[in-house]
This record gives C-alpha cells, sequence and structure tokens, in this order.
C-alpha cells in the first residue's frame, strides 16, 4: 500500500473541539452519542447554551454533515435554527458527526501483488500483456 495523501480536520472543526473540551467534554468520547448524551443531560441550560454557540462557530462547508441534511445546501440561518431548537438526542448526534470530522484522514493506494504458488520446485509466472497487476500462475511442466 503507498500512501497518497492525508486531509487533517478544518480549523474551525478543531476550535470547536478545543471549546466542547473547555466545557468538559473530553475529545475522544465525543464519538459515543450515549456519552455525549449523558453530558448533556447533567448541564445547565446555560452550559448547552455554551455547546450551541461553539456549534455555531463552525465553518459553513460542514453545516450540511452536522446537520445530517439531505438537501444540497444549508444556509446559516436554517443550520442555526436547527442548532437552537436541537433537543438533547439531536445535540448528540452533531457531537458524534464533529468528532468523525476531527478525524485525520490517510488515503491510501492498494496495487495487487502477483501470488505465487509453488508445485514442488516448478513454478512459472505467465504475464497478462493486458494488465500488468494480475498474475496467472502455471506450473511449468
Amino acid at each position: 500500500m503507498t500512501k497518497i495523501a492525508e486531509s487533517k480536520p478544518d480549523k474551525s472543526i478543531v476550535e470547536a473541539v478545543e471549546g466542547l473540551r473547555d466545557l468538559g467534554f473530553n475529545p475522544v468520547a465525543l464519538a459515543s452519542e450515549r456519552s455525549n448524551l449523558k453530558r448533556l443531560r447533567v448541564f445547565s441550560p446555560k452550559e448547552v447554551q455554551k455547546v450551541q454557540e461553539v456549534l455555531l462557530g463552525v465553518s459553513s462547508g460542514y453545516y450540511k454533515r452536522l446537520k445530517g441534511s439531505g438537501k444540497a445546501y444549508v444556509n446559516k440561518s436554517e443550520y442555526g435554527g436547527f442548532i437552537r431548537k436541537a433537543s438533547y438526542e439531536k445535540l448528540a448526534k452533531v457531537l458524534r458527526t464533529l468528532a468523525i470530522l476531527t478525524q485525520t484522514k490517510v488515503y491510501l493506494l492498494w496495487k495487487k501483488q502477483p501470488r505465487q504458488t509453488t508445485l514442488g520446485n516448478n513454478t512459472k509466472h505467465i504475464r497478462n500483456q493486458q494488465d500488468e497487476n494480475k498474475a496467472i500462475l502455471a506450473p511449468a511442466w
């Protein structure tokens, strides 16, 4: 396998996670919807409002992902209304999605390696001219 590219999370996503850390969330546990829900239920309304403010600070390119909308584009007012009216369950799901967006993505290219089968001591590779990544193995008789 060959590493083709690596994509780091957006600055606004990282800042949001840091803001949530300041509010008492564990960045590792953000991926757990259940853990997020437990944390939100013990928060006061002011603390929940701070969580909403942190989520509103995310770059607009991520509104669609965080809202889970099937629409092609989610504008700021629509996203803001969604976050402000969201139940604890929906906020917990948004936090889980935010955790997924913080992950560094690594893109790998896999090339098929020719397999080699041994029949006694005689093994012969016959290459296919159309595709060098494929190998047909036949015993040398």
